[in-house]
């Protein structure tokens, strides 16, 4: 339903954007709908894992060569695209540290729960290998957020796992876990001790953005401004004290947050069967455990 959705949105929001995203969203469909029995599904999984190495791979080298280049002071010399980033040169193919530092964070979170799964030796090195580089190149992008994100991914993996074969002491890491993630919640809202650590003058850039998209959604709410039209609205709906804080030059094409940047531009229908398919992940990972077993 989400992947049907997508399309049929772009066809009546007031501003269709590029074809691409509806032929994009309309070729995935099948992909998922070739999932539908678990036999099929684990089959699924282990191909998605190999896909997922051949990225963690790609992405290291693309990430190490910047840092390389970087050394030489020849920042994008060795990369096959010419990327115009006034930031910190680890933006692998993503044209972001933070997207790319949360990428690295995403995967490493995938194989570290995934070793779990394993028993050929070999391969476990290679994991290991793939996992220091991964943490290695978040810490060099100098981005908090690809740390946030593997403490948030790894940590509520470990409380699952503790649910599940830890129950004595499953409520103290839960509790931990909370404690320690409200108060990085409330550090990167400058709010709180862990301030100074995690607090970034991007998260109140970001501020904007999620404003901006909530009130596209209001104007638009059944069928958003259009798949990938964020842009295209973001100076009619951006607060008139982000023009006068940042001037008209800097723009953005995206809401910085899934769920708003779905919201704003699909619509309330393709926000509820995105909601459903983030719940269910959630529910049947916890539930069969499909990443911590075989």
């Amino acid at each position: 339903m989400l992947f049907r959705s997508s399309p049929l949105c772009e066809l009546f929001s007031k501003t269709p954007s590029s074809q691409f995203a509806t032929l994009f969203t309309s070729a995935l469909h099948p992909l998922f709908t070739d999932v539908k029995s678990i036999g099929r599904l684990h089959k699924f999984i282990d191909k998605l894992y190999k896909d997922i190495y051949a990225l963690n791979s790609s992405t290291v080298v693309v990430g190490d060569n910047k840092v390389k280049s970087q050394e030489k002071n020849l920042i994008f010399e060795k990369d096959f695209v010419k990327w115009n980033n006034p930031y910190n040169p680890i933006i692998s193919t993503t044209g972001n540290p933070n997207f790319a530092s949360a990428l690295y964070a995403i995967l490493a979170t995938i194989i570290i729960f995934n070793l779990l799964c394993q028993k050929n030796k070999m391969f476990i090195t290679l994991q290991l290998i793939l996992v220091i580089l991964l943490i290695r190149n978040i810490l060099v992008s100098d981005s908090r957020q690809g740390l946030v994100s593997l403490f948030f991914g790894c940590g509520a993996g470990f409380v699952i796992l503790a649910a599940q074969y830890l129950k004595k002491i499953a409520p103290i890491i839960l509790t931990l876990f909370v404690t320690l993630g409200g108060l990085i919640v409330f550090g990167m809202l400058r709010i709180g001790p862990l301030t100074s650590l995690v607090y970034k003058e991007s998260v109140s850039i970001r501020g904007y953005y999620w404003r901006a998209g909530l009130q596209m959604a209001k104007d638009h709410l059944i069928f958003g401004v259009g798949i990938d039209s964020y842009g295209s609205f973001f100076k009619q709906y951006v607060e008139s004290t982000y023009l006068l804080k940042y001037g008209y030059q800097i723009t953005s094409t995206n809401a910085h947050s899934v769920p708003i940047q779905i919201l704003s531009t699909g619509g309330v229908f393709v926000f509820i069967f995105y909601s459903c398919l983030i719940l269910l992940t959630l529910f049947l990972s916890s539930k069969y455990g499909l990443f911590f077993s075989n």
